[in-house]
């Protein structure tokens, strides 16, 4: 005969507990942290994690941990008990859990919906981390330096940082990393696998991250968004960057002459002028640079690829859509137009740079001085002057350049070319600029004038020198003597006196 008594007691329990999960009650908080549990037995469970006391040990390797469930857990790490594998790429994993996570990659399934913005996730620990974000709380701080986190294995990484612990070591290189990911990511460059390729270009990337990001290049996609100012980004670490800009937070300082910098990539960069490395190496003719755009730079000197040629000016490109867009001044079209001032451009490219001049943004600021750009191609030739890189190099006098276009101008020294004829006087320039200087003496044309006294002059040279008659700063410094200057000329023939 059934016992009716015990039935009806179980039944009673789990009515109990139906009628109080469903009515919501949060009855156990703890004291410390204001977490709130629905039963004693989590609430017990909770406060260890607040105790340094950890009374489960590991034998094998001495770790250990709050509860038995989680060192039985990890007891399986080290008997290899419990092997699941993915039938797709047969990776093996401890826990069947891990393995069901695994297959979602291959499947493409994920199941756990954000309720705020509709974003999916393969696991239910990353849709609980991503929710922080839409909170904006940070409840995980750095007891050493007070920053804060909103994800617990990021505090961990960071706590790392301060302890110099780098516990995760490349078996190739002896390089050691903070996380295992990023030993695993780094293990990649040694095996040269190349795993994410993209459909339409086939071009293959080392990471995921990578692809993606090629993939918005392609699509035009932005999606990362300025809340201040609108501006959209194809990166996030670029609108990470960019906030800065509004904030003024320059977070990363030098430890050589207290500098600070907006990112780590540009400390990074400036702290190679205290240290004279050059790590990087063009293969061709073994010359350094400190810095990895300026080698691309350098390498152009190098470069032989022009294999598109223009049938009207035999003009050579080393891609076809820059000869596509060359091929457009031919032909008189401008199909790009400003919406503010009708100016017509022959590229999409050009006239979004023209558009930055209407709104005066110098978004691009100098890492080394205060100067901001309007344009990243300025901002890099600009920091070129505090690093002292000159990547363009003469093949006839070894005489190097900061710019290809000054490379360009010198050659035409060696050559005897003066392409450039003024009509009035048939007097001829190597530079198409010095002939629009000198067309100015035929015309008695003065476009720049002095702000502050109307005086006008025929180039913009002479009215920066100009300029500086009125301001009391002198920003030439002899470094023999302290001595300063406003102008630079004047400066150079100050250093003769010294060299005697």
């Amino acid at each position: 005969m059934p016992d009716t008594g015990s039935n009806s007691l179980s039944n009673k329990r789990v009515r109990k507990k139906r009628t109080h999960l469903r009515s919501g009650k949060q009855a156990y908080v703890c004291q410390l942290c204001d977490k709130s549990f629905s039963r004693k037995g989590y609430w017990k469970k909770h406060q260890f994690t607040h105790s340094v006391r950890r009374r489960f040990f590991c034998d094998v390797c001495d770790r250990s941990f709050h509860y038995q469930g989680d060192l039985r857990r990890h007891e399986v790490v080290h008997n290899g008990e419990g092997s699941y594998s993915c039938h797709t790429c047969s990776k093996s994993f401890h826990f069947k859990a891990n393995l069901k996570h695994h297959q979602r990659v291959h499947s493409g399934e994920r199941p756990f919906l954000c309720d705020v913005c509709n974003k999916s996730f393969s696991t239910k620990s990353h849709l609980t981390t991503h929710k922080i974000t839409h909170s904006g709380a940070r409840p995980f701080q750095c007891d050493v330096c007070n920053k804060s986190f909103n994800n617990k294995g990021i505090l961990k990484s960071h706590i790392q940082l301060h302890n110099n612990e780098r516990p995760y070591q490349c078996e190739v290189c002896n390089k050691s990393f903070y996380k295992m990911a990023n030993l695993k990511q780094h293990n990649i460059l040694h095996s040269g696998e190349r795993p994410y390729h993209c459909e339409k270009c086939n071009k293959s990337f080392i990471f995921k991250s990578l692809l993606k990001r090629h993939q918005r290049v392609n699509s035009g996609e932005r999606p990362f968004s300025c809340d201040i100012c609108n501006k959209t980004f194809a990166d996030k670490s670029n609108l990470r960057s960019h906030r800065r800009v509004h904030s003024g937070a320059r977070p990363y300082d030098c430890p050589v002459c207290n500098k600070s910098f907006k990112t780590s990539a540009i400390l990074k960069r400036h702290e190679r002028i205290h240290t004279g490395e050059r790590p990087y190496d063009c293969e061709l003719c073994n010359q350094s640079f400190s810095d990895k755009c300026a080698l691309k730079k350098h390498k152009l000197v190098h470069s032989q690829g022009h294999e598109f040629f223009c049938d009207v000016c035999n003009r050579s490109f080393s891609r076809k859509c820059q000869l596509t867009v060359h091929v457009k001044i031919h032909g008189g079209e401008r199909p790009y137009q400003c919406n503010i001032c009708d100016k017509s451009f022959v590229s999409e490219h050009t006239l979004n740079n023209h558009k930055a001049i209407h709104s005066n943004e110098r978004s691009y600021h100098c890492s080394f001085c205060s100067k901001s750009f309007l344009f990243k191609s300025e901002q890099e030739r600009h920091e070129l002057i505090h690093s002292g890189e000159r990547p363009f190099f003469c093949g006839i006098c070894n005489k190097s350049f900061r710019r290809k276009s000054h490379l360009q101008t010198h050659q035409y020294v060696h050559f005897g070319n003066r392409p450039y004829c003024c009509k009035v006087c048939n007097k001829s320039f190597i530079i198409k600029s010095n002939l629009r200087n000198h067309e100015r003496v035929h015309s008695g044309e003065r476009p720049f004038s002095c702000d502050v006294c109307n005086k006008s002059f025929s180039t913009k040279g002479y009215m920066k020198l100009h300029v500086l008659c009125h301001s009391t700063e002198r920003q030439y410094r002899c470094e023999v003597c302290n001595k300063s200057y406003k102008h630079k000329n004047t400066l150079k023939q100050h250093e003769l006196l010294h060299k005697g």
